[in-house]
């Protein structure tokens, strides 16, 4: 039944599906609260249910059986034909849920017509079996947990003793050790493929969550099961469910990704050109959610990386390798000392907002050397009106997680620009009155988070501005804002000019 609801179903069984995450919170809630109640009744030595426990047990029987019903049909859809050991343990631990608490709201009534010593010893193996039952619900739903949001979810909260982003947060790392150059097959998909997965797939299949129970950070969780299973078959890119899945209309719910703007032509040609030539995927691209056995995080592992060429980020912040954040304060505090503005992205934020716009003397190549170490950390970053060069833009290397980058009215080009390389989470960059081209469109369509680019005053026209702008995700500024102007009529002193008035004092004769 599960596999012809999944291909041939009508909407109507997807829209009951899609009823069960809203309706599993009945039998938790009401099953754990019943548990409570009579945990209650048993510290006060008080004899017989409560009166809430038998209506409590009812409702969340019914709703327990509805849940099953809507999660059977739901995971038909989005986990079909997936040996997801998770699931499995999910699904039925949620029908043997749905099974004792039925079997508890009708043993309850029959405890209700008991009276004398029976009360007693049959009350306390009630008791015994509805906290049994309370704790299957919950781990039922810690399961549940662990499929949307992915493996350990509670119980890695717990064990870090942190904030949830930095006990959540993903260590990038190499599988194996990078001596070899890539294969042009690779470089291609480190350049142009893997921004896109970052930046727009990895959130909901990645690390922390598998929805569908689809794994993309590594070839290994790619390319794993049965190859007609395959999401990407190698060769085949018209055959391929991401390719088909990514050019479905927006309102379509199978429509992928999910949220946001759909992916550019580009982005979806950039895909398809890279299963056609085989879907090369370099083994030692993965990403890692593991601890250190000290408990403490990996780090990035920045000379394998380095090897690749790229540095990924998947939507949260990546561990902060101890090194790597000393060595970025001892930059910080030189920059500091030196007149370039300096302050954290936020209160208790490891990130920095740097602005080195004007400082005094001009930027040299010290500078430019601090600011790579401090890299790593910067999420906005303003070298306006400076002195930056291509050559120091070159000297500073990866700037993995900034998200504002201003450029403008500096001599840098297409050359220094570009050799920033991918930057995953790059929004907006300013480069009015720079040396920029319209080959930088090239560069800008690498940029997977890219929303809004500033070029007026370069040597992009008007025209050449629009036409880079065509079937991007990112808005082209290439002109001065118009200025305000009202909109309703002058008030009456402003439309008449005041009269002039002439000086009652008189004036002294000329001295000869």
């Amino acid at each position: 039944m599960t596999p012809l609801l999944a291909e041939s179903g009508p909407d109507f069984w997807m829209a009951l599906g899609r009823l069960h995450p809203v309706v599993l919170h009945f039998p938790i809630a009401l099953a754990l609260v019943a548990a409570l109640a009579e945990a209650w009744r048993a510290i006060t030595r008080r004899t017989g249910l409560s009166p809430l426990t038998l209506p409590l047990l009812n409702i969340a029987a019914l709703s327990a059986i509805v849940v099953s019903l809507t999660g059977w049909v739901f995971a038909s859809y989005q986990y079909d034909g997936d040996a997801n050991e998770t699931l499995f343990f999910h699904r039925w631990l949620g029908i043997t849920s749905a099974v004792l608490l039925s079997f508890l709201a009708l043993w309850g009534w029959k405890c209700s017509s008991l009276s004398g010593r029976a009360v007693a010893s049959v009350t306390l193996v009630f008791r015994c079996c509805l906290l049994m039952t309370a704790v299957t619900v919950g781990l039922t739903g810690h399961l549940g947990g662990d499929l949307v949001y992915g493996e350990g979810f509670f119980l890695n909260a717990l064990r870090g003793g942190g904030s949830e982003q930095s006990n959540a947060a993903t260590t990038i790392e190499a599988n194996a050790v990078v001596s070899t150059a890539l294969t042009p097959e690779e470089t291609v998909f480190m350049e142009q493929v893997l921004p896109i997965l970052s930046a727009r797939c990895f959130e909901c299949h990645g690390p922390q969550k598998q929805k569908g129970g689809l794994r993309l950070d590594s070839r290994a969780w790619l390319f794993s099961g049965r190859e007609e299973d395959w999401v990407v078959l190698p060769g085949k890119p018209n055959e391929s469910l991401m390719l088909e899945r990514v050019q479905l209309a927006r309102d379509n719910p199978d429509a992928m990704p999910p949220k946001g703007e759909q992916l550019t032509p580009d982005q979806i040609s950039a895909l398809r050109n890279w299963i056609a030539a085989g879907a090369a995927y370099p083994a030692a691209v993965g990403v890692s959610t593991q601890q250190g056995a000290s408990g403490g995080s990996l780090g990035i592992n920045s000379s394998a990386l380095s090897a690749l060429g790229y540095v990924a980020t998947i939507g949260v912040l990546p561990s902060i390798d101890e090194k790597v954040r000393l060595r970025a304060v001892a930059g910080a505090e030189v920059l500091s000392a030196r007149g370039i503005h300096v302050q954290p992205l936020a209160a208790g934020s490891p990130l920095y907002d740097i602005s080195a716009s004007r400082v005094e003397p001009p930027m040299d190549a010290k500078d430019a050397a601090s600011l790579h170490d401090v890299a790593p950390l910067i999420a906005h970053l303003n070298l306006s009106y400076s002195t930056v060069t291509d050559q120091a833009l070159a000297r500073i290397g990866q700037l993995a997680l900034v998200e504002r980058l201003r450029l403008d009215h500096t001599s840098v080009s297409d050359a220094g620009v570009q050799a920033l390389g991918v930057m995953p989470k790059l929004e907006s960059i300013n480069l009015v009155g720079t040396n920029v081209t319209p080959a930088i469109g090239a560069w800008l369509s690498q940029q997977p988070s890219l929303k809004r680019v500033y070029v007026w005053k370069s040597k992009i026209s008007d025209a050449q501005a629009k036409e880079m702008a065509q079937n991007k995700s990112f808005e082209v500024i290439s002109g001065d804002l118009p200025l305000a102007l009202p909109t309703t009529p002058l008030l009456p002193a402003e439309a008449t000019p005041p009269v002039a008035v002439p000086d009652p004092t008189p004036v002294p004769a000329a001295i000869p």
